[in-house]
């Protein structure tokens, strides 16, 4: 959604010129367009996590076993095994079908006229995965361009990541161990950053998560008198939506700050936290809500919200 708002020294209630503003002197002022994206999602692969189904076997004194049961069940039982030690397996599949996640119970006691209880927990696999992205933008927006990146597990402590030091696109490619990590990106025009982002990464054992940053002019921040633009991009886990409402729904520069707040699908019972960035800076903010707008010199800014749970 794209809510525009009126030029500088424009009063946002009339329908026509300036000759009936009695507002503040409108040399002071800018204005501030809102972006709201809810469309973006986790930099993942495009490998289908959802379990279709459990391929559970079980091997040890007696003839191995095995079975599939359908995704939705929560238990299993193996009828008729010999008495003694066993390892019981569980693998998920998608609907491909591909193996997607598994666990193990390697001591599993069998004990003759009892229902042995087992709890098998099954996680994505170990392993690593590989990490492919790349930036670009339009050559005459960005005159010596460079690329900061740092990449750090959930809860961790951010490394920086290294792109390739010349071209358009930048790229960069490695591998990363399986699990959930945030980006931190940025574009600067010598020193001064131009472009930022963050975004929540998920590196799947054996697979590629790969994102394609193609800028446009509308995402350089010019660095000229006039306006503010502020881009809100929530980059989310994909197990968590957000949407946003925000009051006012516009701002002048110069008018008390802005109001976003952050709604979750799931709702969030206390164990989500909040990272809210200005153009891939973290900010101290860490509830729902993020006010913004007083400080901000004119130029163009993008906000994100990452929501990792716990």
């Amino acid at each position: 959604m794209l809510l525009g708002c009126p030029p500088p020294g424009t009063d946002p209630d009339s329908s026509g010129g300036t000759d009936d503003y009695d507002g503040p002197n409108p040399q002071q002022y800018g204005s501030v367009v809102i972006n709201l994206a809810s469309n973006l999602k986790t930099i993942e692969p495009p490998l289908d996590m959802n379990i279709d189904s459990y391929y559970v076997s079980a091997t040890g004194p007696g003839a191995p076993f095995s079975t599939t049961v359908d995704g939705s069940e929560t238990s299993v039982t193996i009828p008729s095994l010999l008495a003694g030690d066993w390892s019981i397996a569980v693998v998920a599949r998608n609907t491909v079908p591909e193996n997607i996640g598994g666990g193990t119970d390697d001591s599993v006691t069998v004990i003759p006229g009892e229902v042995t209880p087992c709890t098998i927990v099954v996680l994505p696999f170990e392993g690593t995965g590989t990490l492919s992205l790349s930036v670009s933008w339009p050559a005459d927006d960005v005159a010596t361009p460079s690329i900061t990146a740092t990449m750090a597990p959930l809860g961790g402590s951010a490394g920086a990541i290294d792109f390739s030091a010349t071209g358009n696109p930048r790229t960069y490619e490695d591998t990363w161990d399986a699990g959930y990590y945030e980006l931190n990106l940025g574009l600067y025009e010598a020193s001064t950053k131009v472009w930022g982002t963050a975004a929540v990464v998920r590196i799947i054992a054996d697979q590629t998560s790969s994102k394609d940053f193609v800028l446009t002019s509308s995402d350089i921040n010019p660095m000229t008198e006039g306006d503010v633009a502020i881009t809100i991009e929530p980059e989310l886990q994909n197990s968590i939506e957000v949407s946003f409402d925000s009051t006012p729904s516009t701002y002048l520069i110069g008018d008390p700050d802005m109001s976003i707040v952050a709604s979750t699908d799931p709702e969030d019972t206390g164990s989500y936290a909040y990272k809210w960035y200005l153009n891939g800076g973290l900010l101290a903010e860490t509830s729902n809500t993020l006010s913004i707008g007083s400080g901000l010199s004119e130029g163009n800014y993008t906000v994100d919200l990452v929501v990792p749970e716990g």
